[in-house]
């Protein structure tokens, strides 16, 4: 909460952070003691490699998947600890070609039938407001306009974000 945000406002706070959340992490997953069949992290870069190592300890048969859901020029880290992973997912088509990962949307589920499903909104955009997103959110505005789409666009912003 409250800490978190503090601690990403001031950068001297952000190695404390990053103590405090995997400190958090270990005490909950050691807390376990049958191990998982399956375990996937997504926006694994919060969590230290330490603690994909001790995962995988845990846990040596279980099969890993990684979800990356933001591009991979914004979070470097995921790079970093896909190797920890049997299988690396991404919603970017983009990244998936460049990296190596499978392409999977933000919503996905195999056994929808999309003709079937009555839709209010055409697109729905969720996002961290960074400068380089504003004005892509400018651009399907306008390009959605001419085709009548109905869009819900929602911009989270956070201090921190900033610089």
């Amino acid at each position: 909460g409250f800490f978190f945000k503090l601690f990403n406002i001031i950068p001297c706070f952000g190695r404390l952070a990053t103590i405090v959340r995997d400190n958090h992490f270990r005490r909950h997953i050691l807390n376990y003691s049958n191990p998982y069949d399956v375990v996937i992290v997504i926006k694994g870069s919060v969590l230290s490699p330490g603690n994909h190592e001790m995962l995988r300890k845990l846990n040596p048969s279980a099969k890993f998947s990684l979800y990356i859901w933001d591009d991979v020029a914004q979070d470097k880290g995921e790079l970093a600890i896909r190797h920890y992973y049997d299988k690396v997912f991404s919603y970017s088509p983009i990244d998936c070609k460049e990296y190596g990962m499978i392409y999977r949307p933000m919503f996905y589920d195999d056994t929808m039938d999309n003709t079937a499903v009555e839709k209010d909104i055409d697109i729905f955009y969720i996002a961290t407001c960074r400068k380089n997103r504003l004005g892509f959110i400018d651009k399907v505005v306008a390009n959605t306009k001419p085709y009548g789409l109905k869009y819900k666009i929602i911009v989270r912003n956070s201090l921190h974000r900033f610089g």
